[in-house]
């Protein structure tokens, strides 16, 4: 399974800090190789299958080269510290966590002037990724801005807990009802009518060639993906929890969205081309 099968290949966790917000997930900051980290771990209401889409959802945003903080997979053990000792009810001895590595200088998107800096291409990317992997969860939450002097504006869409099809429920073979005939459609107007996807069609004036130049570069990264391989790099931890029928039917999911590319073009064009 997994190329990370064992403990102590895992980077370790030294400290566990305050919680981030409310997550339902219970995400804490940490300290990870004398990094701030932001952490989540295995034993969170929402289990493993909250990991499992985290991992998938940034290893595919790698690929295309959105932005993303470096991520991956920690360890708490023996030496971990807790600034609150009741933390340890969320990370008992042992507990695989996903982290990944606090972005410093960042601000949550409040306004559509303040993606006036960022590139066409970004923005697109951002709503054409959302709409391949049925992400529902954008939010301000995970829709970082940083923007350091004499530098452009970069935007890290960060938090893909709540990502693909049925978000944390995909189990027990419920992902062959999108894959499997007859399926169930995939109704995109879902995914886009968010408010943080409004704000950014509202952001820019986008052209057919803007969104036709994305979709090309989508292909043509994800030509050589291999989502089994990707999804063969978590510890087996946490692939021993999900059944190989599990897997398969994420697997043909993932490369069934990839096939749609064209049908999702079609209606992003639609949706927010108004130049030339």
């Amino acid at each position: 399974m997994g190329d990370l099968s064992t403990t102590s290949t895992l980077l370790k966790i030294s400290n566990v800090r305050n919680s981030v917000g409310n997550g339902i997930t219970k995400p804490h900051f940490a300290i990870i190789n004398g990094n701030l980290c932001v952490i989540k771990g295995i034993d969170n209401p929402e289990k493993h299958i909250a990991l499992f889409n985290e991992y998938c959802g940034y290893r595919l945003a790698e690929e295309l080269g959105l932005s993303i903080p470096k991520f991956g997979f920690s360890l708490v053990d023996e030496n971990t510290t807790f600034d609150n000792e009741e933390k340890r009810q969320y990370f008992k001895k042992g507990c695989l966590c996903f982290f990944t590595e606090y972005i410093e200088k960042t601000v949550p998107l409040r306004s559509t002037r303040q993606l006036q800096g960022a590139a066409n291409s970004e923005l697109i990317a951002i709503l054409l990724f959302d709409l391949l992997i049925c992400n529902k969860d954008r939010n301000p939450g995970n829709l970082l801005l940083r923007q350091l002097k004499l530098q452009n504006l970069i935007i890290y869409p960060i938090d893909y807990t709540h990502a693909f099809q049925l978000q944390v429920l995909w189990e027990q073979g419920q992902l062959k009802h999108y894959t499997e005939e007859p399926k169930t459609p995939i109704v995109l107007e879902d995914i886009s009518d968010q408010r943080i996807h409004h704000s950014i069609e509202e952001s820019k004036t986008f052209s057919q060639e803007d969104i036709e130049i994305c979709v090309k570069h989508f292909k043509n990264k994800l030509e050589s993906v291999d989502i089994r391989n990707i999804i063969e790099g978590m510890p087996d931890v946490l692939l021993t929890k999900v059944s190989s029928c599990d897997i398969d039917d994420f697997v043909k999911f993932i490369e069934m969205r990839i096939c749609e590319l064209d049908s999702i073009q079609s209606y992003l064009t639609k949706r927010i081309a108004g130049g030339v």
